[in-house]
């Protein structure tokens, strides 16, 4: 009977041991499918962010090549602006002559009365005598 008891006891023993090996092996998958779960989340938060950072970074270049192309467009207006000016300018020029010249010509043909230096004082205010008070002025 001893062999028996003993007998049955082992086969408990085994059939605990084999559930209890059962029991181990679905909470090691229950682990590994939570496990997944955690990381495949956390990729996907990760991945989002990645996404959304590559988004706004490609916004920003594209704002960035729109900003460019303004601003050449707006360089090759203001030179076309600046070169129309020049032109204009050109054709005054031709049209009426420069009023330097005029005033150069005037000088040279002054006559002999205006370039005494006793006629230029009264023509520019110059006092040969300057009072005391108008030296300090």
């Amino acid at each position: 009977m001893s062999n028996i008891k003993i007998q049955s006891r082992m086969d408990d023993l085994t059939l605990k041991l084999n559930t209890s090996e059962d029991y181990l092996k679905e909470s090691q998958n229950i682990f590994n499918k939570l496990n997944a779960i955690y990381l495949n989340e956390i990729n996907i938060k990760a991945t989002s962010e990645d996404y959304k950072f590559n988004v706004e970074r490609s916004k920003r270049i594209l704002l960035q090549k729109e900003a460019y192309e303004y601003q050449a467009t707006n360089s090759v207006e203001l030179n076309k602006l600046k070169s129309e000016i020049e032109k204009l300018k050109s054709e005054i020029e031709l049209i009426q002559p420069s009023t330097s010249s005029k005033n150069a010509r005037r000088k040279n043909t002054l006559p002999r009365q205006i370039q005494s230096p006793k006629f230029q004082r009264k023509i520019h205010n110059i006092n040969p005598f300057p009072d005391k008070n108008n030296i300090l002025q």
